[in-house]
């Protein structure tokens, strides 16, 4: 009985190696697709944070600009005046 088992195994080995072998391929495919798509939105959510970073800047400038004035306007007094 187990000897016929293992006759029959040995009779498909061929089939199953190359089963084995195309689910390995399929599965190798899936991978690379899923790795190529994570390292697009990577890319995608990189731009997205550096425009963000960008704007973020911007404003802060905009917002400062206002206090370095203010410091220039001193400093022109202080020469103004002391002359």
């Amino acid at each position: 009985m187990i000897t016929q088992i293992i006759q029959e195994i040995e009779s498909h080995i061929g089939f199953y190696t190359l089963l084995v072998q195309a689910i390995t391929g399929i599965l190798i495919g899936i991978g690379l697709i899923y790795g190529g798509k994570q390292v697009s939105l990577l890319k995608k959510t990189h731009l997205d944070n550096h425009d963000w970073n960008r704007r973020h800047a911007a404003q802060q400038a905009v917002e400062n600009v206002h206090k370095k004035f203010t410091e220039i306007n001193k400093l022109n007094e202080f020469f103004v005046t002391s002359q």
